[in-house]
């Protein structure tokens, strides 16, 4: 097979579709040597990302506009290069004589559209209609996220296969930094909180500060409530959640750490005492995963997939109850044994996922698509 990856992603900013990219070509380059692939982007990436397989091989086609990359320049390479499959992420208008896969991680946008940017989201509704239409299969990572966009979009169940994601890295190109250069560079305290995501609405924070206020007023004077941390660039919509600790009386309790290094994230998990995701949605949620394999406790949003890909190893509870919320902060704070019993529920729960077992379920798919 010669197969195309549009690879774009690496040249953007850490994202989900960023991480998912890196670790997907690491891995496949891994459990891979007989097919052919060609990674496919509209600017120069850092050869760093890249796997160093002799069945890899960067191809960089610039365009004036992402768009039109889209729509004319990845058409053409597919006849170019006579591949035949072209993957993308999300958004493809032909893969030209290829057959064509996507990847779509979650359907937010329509299923929660008050979170989403309004352009972004009027864009997918026009767009990936048309997709899914050229589309010969569509993967996704959960299975509530096949069910939500069978659901939205009218899919039929056997176009659409789940293969699940994992934390952690296969790329190699970042050593973890030690914990102590952590706190040191960060200026961390020795106890914290920690949530991580892109400041947005749908990471469901400005509730989640709510319910941090709500457990420092509760709590006796003799129990420390540790300083909550969020780490995460900025998204859209951001404003209201850097308001949010001076709205509800904890300005000098929060701390917004911004974009947070690669190398520091795992020390970061290490350090904390807890960690906390109240999303309102997830496609598949790999941050509290990479907390888990770090031995981190985690209390989780029982919305959308979390509860699939978590199992039993996370504390769940209603991301919009704010009192349940902050209760249950209370309830792993004061319990140093049901801590660990989370810990150690987390160590085994991430065991059940890898980047390798990733690219075997998507080479399978690859070859399932071909053979139709």
């Amino acid at each position: 097979m010669r197969i195309g990856l549009d690879i774009r992603t690496l040249t953007a900013p850490k994202t989900g579709d960023r991480t998912y990219t890196l670790n997907l070509i690491h891995a496949l380059a891994r459990v891979d040597s007989r097919n052919g692939y060609l990674l496919l982007s509209d600017r120069p990436v850092d050869g760093s990302l890249l796997p160093a397989a002799d069945n890899f091989r960067l191809v960089v086609a610039p365009a004036r506009h992402p768009y039109w990359w889209t729509v004319r320049v990845l058409p053409r390479l597919a006849g170019e290069l006579r591949l035949d499959l072209v993957h993308v992420q999300y958004l493809a208008w032909s893969a030209g004589p290829a057959k064509l896969l996507t990847t779509v991680h979650d359907a937010t946008f329509a299923v929660l559209p008050e979170t989403f940017p309004r352009r972004d989201r009027l864009l997918l509704r026009w767009l990936l209609p048309l997709t899914f239409r050229r589309a010969a299969h569509v993967l996704t990572g959960t299975e509530v996220s096949k069910r939500d966009l069978c659901r939205v979009f009218g899919l039929e169940a056997a176009r659409v296969s789940v293969v699940p994601y994992a934390p952690g890295s296969l790329c190699g190109s970042v050593a973890p930094v030690p914990a102590g250069e952590v706190r040191r560079a960060l200026q961390l305290p020795d106890r914290f909180m920690l949530s991580v995501g892109v400041l947005q609405p749908r990471k469901n924070y400005r509730r989640l500060i709510e319910a941090y206020a709500r457990a420092v007023r509760s709590a006796a004077e003799s129990e420390a409530v540790p300083p909550l941390l969020i780490a995460g660039k900025r998204g859209w919509l951001f404003e209201d959640i850097l308001a949010a600790p001076g709205d509800f009386g904890v300005e000098d309790r929060v701390r917004f750490l911004d974009h947070v290094p690669d190398a520091y994230l795992p020390s970061l998990y290490q350090l904390a005492e807890l960690f906390v995701f109240p999303s309102l949605y997830e496609g598949f949620g790999l941050p509290p995963l990479e907390a888990m394999a770090q031995g981190c406790p985690v209390l989780a949003s029982s919305a959308s997939c979390l509860p699939e890909v978590l199992g039993e190893a996370a504390l769940f509870v209603d991301p919009v109850d704010v009192e349940r919320l902050s209760e249950a902060l209370l309830q792993l704070l004061r319990d140093a044994d049901l801590r660990e019993t989370y810990r150690q529920r987390g160590y085994a729960q991430v065991k059940r996922y890898s980047w390798e077992e990733t690219a075997r379920g998507t080479l399978a798919v690859y070859r399932k698509v071909l053979a139709a």
